[in-house]
């Protein structure tokens, strides 16, 4: 059903892990995690340590999701220079960035360095194509569970209406206006057309029409039953305990 024509970039990851050792300096050197923290932040990435207890609920349940973040130097004469990277889940560069600074201070010229770095990386801004190809491709979706780098999306650019109707259907219920899209391997990923986030992922069952949805969310996820068939999509979604059913209908 799609055609990529590119791999995932820094831009399309929301959580990026710092470590407390990064691998050219030692022990927050020059305050250089302190300050990677502050520019992801700055730049709408959310930022997690290495105790993954302490995570989102999503990057828990989906490792996949998270970037981990390095700094290593570089020498260069008269300049301090520094290499960030990121790496996935599987160890794969995402994305390598270097930067470097005039200035003689040590303190300055690094942070100086990796301010340049971070501006090549950008600001987290995460492509519609590169989230589907990221929820197709994820280890964890080989048992046909839901795994996306992006269970919420704040696209800032890139990412407009229009291009995310292109993708697949449109539904609404009252002011909610929904986007489906069909995977090949026959799911269905919902998503909310006014910020792309993604709302659910639905699997076929033995029954036609009958799907399993897995309804995800900033703090949890739940399994709950959905149905669809030509013009309506109706959805039980769970709501402090009680069930809440809407039905969306299709957007002529």
């Amino acid at each position: 059903m799609f055609t990529y024509g590119h791999a995932q970039q820094t831009k399309d990851y929301k959580y990026i892990q710092v470590p407390e050792q990064l691998s050219g300096f030692n022990d927050n050197q020059y305050q250089l995690n302190f300050y990677l923290k502050q520019l992801l932040r700055k730049n709408n990435y959310s930022v997690l340590n290495e105790d993954r207890s302490s995570w989102p609920q999503q990057a828990q349940d989906y490792p996949c999701s998270v970037l981990k973040a390095d700094i290593t130097k570089v020498k260069k004469f008269l300049k301090n220079a520094l290499v960030l990277k990121f790496t996935d889940c599987n160890g794969n560069v995402v994305g390598s960035y270097e930067g470097d600074s005039k200035i003689k201070e040590y303190h300055r010229g690094y942070q100086e360095a990796l301010r340049i770095a971070m501006k090549q990386a950008g600001a987290h801004n995460p492509d519609v194509e590169a989230l589907l190809k990221i929820a197709i491709d994820s280890p964890e979706n080989e048992t046909n569970t839901l795994a996306t780098n992006h269970l919420e999306i704040q696209p800032q650019g890139n990412v407009s209406e229009n291009s995310l109707t292109e993708l697949g259907k449109e539904f609404s219920s009252g002011d909610w206006h929904v986007i489906l899209t069909e995977l090949k391997n026959g799911s269905l990923l919902l998503f909310n057309k006014s910020d792309s986030g993604l709302i659910a992922q639905l699997l076929p069952s033995s029954r036609n029409g009958v799907y399993q949805v897995t309804v995800v969310g900033e703090k949890e996820k739940y399994s709950t039953t959905g149905f669809y068939e030509n013009d309506s999509l109706v959805i039980d979604f769970i709501e402090r305990g009680r069930t809440n059913t809407i039905e969306f209908k299709k957007v002529n």
